[in-house]
């Protein structure tokens, strides 16, 4: 764990941290860092250094297995919010909350908004929609463990370990295939209340 003024990767678009196989270097210079509140690095923390268990665990390091970003990604911030509320610092509740009225804002601003988590399946699409794809994803992955508990994270990422697609990895851990996440998933995200207030700037 390091942190710099100056690195290589901190130049790929301001963000707060990145993280590779047994590291995680935060850009203390950038943005992404500056501009969070204290609970929000925290979290940020916390989601680079499951990035750092994901290596670990062998479900990152190969990009023909790891499955989409989406899932990636929305399993650190799930995995960072349940973190910083463990410590009394901002309730999961709260968090969630945050997740689904960032997404509508955004959906206001910028009709019709996001798309479908199926939309974002391929690194590419994750990296070129713009919008809050974070606040989305965790917002799936919240949907996904709520009948299983977190103990699905641990099933979906020894699944991809032992060589499993993502796909049955995904059914094997979260108890549905993909394809019928997706189809649900709109009509759960639109029923989502949204709070009137953003709580999470802190």
């Amino acid at each position: 764990v390091r942190g710099v003024l100056s690195a290589a990767g901190c130049s790929q678009g301001g963000s707060a941290a990145f993280t590779g196989a047994g590291s995680v270097t935060f850009c203390l210079a950038n943005a992404g860092w500056q501009q969070p509140g204290p609970v929000a690095k925290r979290k940020i923390v916390v989601h680079e250094l499951y990035h750092v268990l994901q290596f670990e665990r062998r479900w990152l390091g190969n990009a023909a297995t790891a499955g989409p970003d989406w899932i990636i990604e929305g399993t650190a911030e799930l995995v960072g919010y349940k973190g910083v509320d463990s410590k009394g610092w901002l309730s999961y509740t709260t968090a969630q909350g945050c997740q689904v009225k960032e997404v509508a804002d955004f959906g206001l601003r910028n009709p019709p908004g996001l798309p479908n988590l199926s939309a974002v399946e391929s690194h590419q699409a994750w990296q070129t929609t713009t919008g809050p794809l974070y606040a989305l994803a965790m917002t799936g992955m919240d949907q996904l463990i709520a009948a299983p508990g977190m103990g699905a994270l641990t099933t979906y990422m020894d699944a991809i370990a032992g060589g499993a697609t993502f796909q049955s990895a995904f059914q094997q851990a979260f108890g549905m295939s993909i394809a019928a996440f997706y189809d649900q998933f709109p009509a759960y995200r639109a029923a989502r209340t949204v709070p009137p207030a953003y709580l999470c700037g802190v």
